[in-house]
């Protein structure tokens, strides 16, 4: 009997990647929707602490509780455990969660993961993608709205892998570069007409079951204002390449555009973002993004997991004042995320360039947690970590 492919199901889709920043970031791949990020497919962990230690770590052995952890030299973490993470994704336990689990997405905070056990799973015998195109604002969260409710049955949301969003922007941005990026000159021209898109994959076993959700969405599309021959559609295989490739070509040319902004403005360096607000606000993220980029007349880019609303908004700046604007209107968006009790980091980790912009937001008591944390495992504090006397 032929064995199925064996695949890790967040499915980080980077090919630069590797698994140890997959693991400190705990990243969140194409797939996340349905099955969370990286590290909750880890089931055996060997950490490195400060110190040098070497621990293995299986999972399902060490939990918190109430005051901490056990850890596996036999001490104990002690620490509070219900804070909640309050914006900072990172270092945030609570009682019952794995040890494994509070690793990840660490940021190299508390030491390195040296090797990862991954728990694999035999890959859908189907993968279906289709891209929606629309030619009204509004359009795409009608679209989405309808996703959102068709998810709530737990069958659904097993077969929604992902849903992506990408604005006017964007599509754009593709268009004016399809004939010049070779990943892209296989794709049909994007409709002149499409204004928002959104990219939806559904995966399972069952193609008659698939093709019932197909036409469940392709109704909802219909019903948000949209034309089936607004649709591009793939089917497994190598049909789904392009869509994958059109997938990677979008940071890439706004890492491109940020390369030319440099020539005449060699200080600039991205302001860009990846926030992750309460997933039932995605329109109010999408809308808050676009008024204040239009009231700043500032440039930017907005795509990725609509559903989750963890969106990417990568802005550009051609002079100083207009770089500044961009910080300013991205503390204000961080003051919202923490009022939602949303992340300052949905994706790729928090990093060190941008923890200080947004350390002032932070409670003083979640701080205070994370220094506990820190100094407990990290007594002679080897690891480079952002202070937060600067995070003014």
């Amino acid at each position: 009997m032929q064995k199925l492919p064996q695949w890790l199901p967040p499915n980080p889709t980077e090919v630069s990647a590797t698994m140890g920043g997959l693991f400190a970031t705990d990243a969140k791949g194409v797939n996340a929707l349905a099955y969370g990020g990286v590290g909750g497919s880890v089931s055996g962990l060997t950490w490195i602490t400060p110190q040098g230690e070497r621990w293995v770590i299986p999972r399902t052995q060490y939990f918190f509780d109430e005051t901490g952890c056990i850890l596996p030299d036999g001490s104990r973490l002690v620490c509070a455990t219900d804070l909640g993470p309050q914006g900072l994704p990172l270092l945030s336990p609570k009682p019952g969660l794995d040890l494994i689990d509070f690793l990840a997405g660490s940021e190299g905070w508390l030491g390195a993961a040296a090797e990862l056990e991954l728990r694999l799973f035999p890959a859908p015998l189907e993968s279906w993608a289709v891209i929606y195109y629309f030619a009204e604002d509004g359009q795409a969260s009608a679209f989405c709205r309808q996703l959102a409710s068709w998810r709530k049955s737990r069958e659904n949301a097993k077969m929604l892998s992902a849903v992506e969003y990408y604005d006017a922007s964007t599509l754009d941005l593709l268009r004016q570069n399809k004939e010049t990026l070779s990943t892209l000159k296989s794709l049909p021209a994007l409709p002149e007409h499409a204004w928002e898109a959104v990219y939806v994959v559904l995966q399972g076993d069952d193609s008659e079951i698939l093709e019932e959700a197909l036409a469940a969405h392709l109704d909802a599309f219909e019903e948000a204002g949209g034309m089936e021959e607004d649709t591009w559609a793939a089917m497994g295989g190598g049909e789904m390449e392009p869509f994958d490739a059109l997938r990677h070509a979008i940071p890439e040319l706004v890492n491109m555009q940020v390369d030319s902004t440099r020539l005449s403005f060699p200080a600039f360096h991205k302001p860009a973002v990846e926030f992750a607000g309460p997933p039932a606000a995605w329109e109010k993220y999408i809308s808050m993004y676009h008024q204040e980029m239009a009231k700043g007349c500032l440039k930017g880019y907005v795509f990725g997991h609509i559903l989750d609303n963890r969106l990417h908004v990568n802005l550009l700046a051609k002079d100083d004042a207009e770089w500044s604007l961009c910080w300013e209107t991205i503390r204000k968006w961080a003051r919202s995320v923490v009022a939602d009790d949303g992340l300052l980091a949905g994706e790729i980790g928090v990093g060190k360039l941008r923890l200080p912009l947004f350390g002032d937001m932070i409670p003083q008591a979640r701080k205070a947690q994370v220094d506990q944390i820190r100094q407990q495992l990290d007594p002679l504090s080897r690891m480079a970590v952002p202070n937060w006397e600067d995070a003014t």
